[in-house]
């Protein structure tokens, strides 16, 4: 009789350690969010705006990066001059520009570092 209640209390444990394993699990795929409403439930004044995005990327560039403005289809691009390859777009039409800055855009304008670039972007954009 004692060996039944030994293996009773054991079954018992078993059965309620299993029971509080599966609500744990429950509980912890219940209060899981998905990536879709991660992003829904951040509200809009903690979202990074353009500006903080740009520096953020430039961030992760080589500090001896240079700049250069180009056209690109009428509107002015900026590109990465070691790589030759576009750093951003932007929406500053050729037209908009000076005649002078033009000549200097299409004679290669170029910039040593991300805060004139984005100050001269700034003083030129819409």
């Amino acid at each position: 009789m004692n060996m039944k209640k030994t293996n009773s209390i054991r079954i018992f444990f078993i059965v309620t350690i299993l029971l509080f394993l599966c609500f744990m699990v429950y509980l912890f795929y219940l209060t899981k969010e998905t990536p879709q409403e991660q992003q829904q439930s951040i509200p809009e004044t903690e979202q990074p705006t353009e500006t903080e995005e740009l520096l953020a990327e430039t961030s992760s560039l080589p500090t001896d990066a240079v700049f250069i403005l180009k056209d690109c289809d009428g509107y002015l691009a900026v590109y990465l001059i070691a790589q030759d390859t576009v750093y951003m777009y932007t929406d500053i039409t050729m037209d908009s520009l000076p005649q002078s800055l033009q000549g200097e855009i299409s004679a290669g304008k170029t910039f040593s570092d991300t805060e004139d670039l984005f100050r001269f972007l700034e003083s030129y954009s819409s």
